[in-house]
């Protein structure tokens, strides 16, 4: 089976297009990589069966990192690097406060001093 590589910056699309005339005109099939996501194209496959079948793949590995204890941890550090954000930005406007999480009243107390 040859491979495929294509270059940086390409779509989704365009890679398939491009590894199924490679597969036309080698008559074997062309296996590539994308995101992450490993396709083969063959001459009678279509373009339209790739793209779902990365869209596939994609949504299943979104789902399998959403369900992680890393992205569960990282989520969480986000919401409270927003929630203080926005904190700071009331205190700018010279909102009052709104003392939602102890990183608010902490962050507010250093600002005011």
């Amino acid at each position: 089976m040859l491979t495929y590589e294509g270059f940086p910056g390409e779509h989704i699309s365009t890679a398939c297009e491009e590894a199924k005339e490679i597969a036309k005109k080698n008559r074997k099939p062309i296996r590539f990589d994308f995101n992450g996501v490993k396709i083969v194209a063959t001459r009678k496959k279509s373009i339209s069966s790739m793209l779902w079948e990365f869209d596939l793949v994609l949504g299943q590995h979104s789902q399998t990192y959403r369900r992680s204890r890393k992205y569960q941890e990282y989520k969480k550090k986000r919401d409270r690097e927003v929630r203080v954000g926005q904190a700071i930005d009331c205190m700018k406007k010279g909102l009052p406060p709104h003392p939602i999480t102890t990183e608010f009243e902490k962050t507010y107390k250093k600002v005011r001093q």
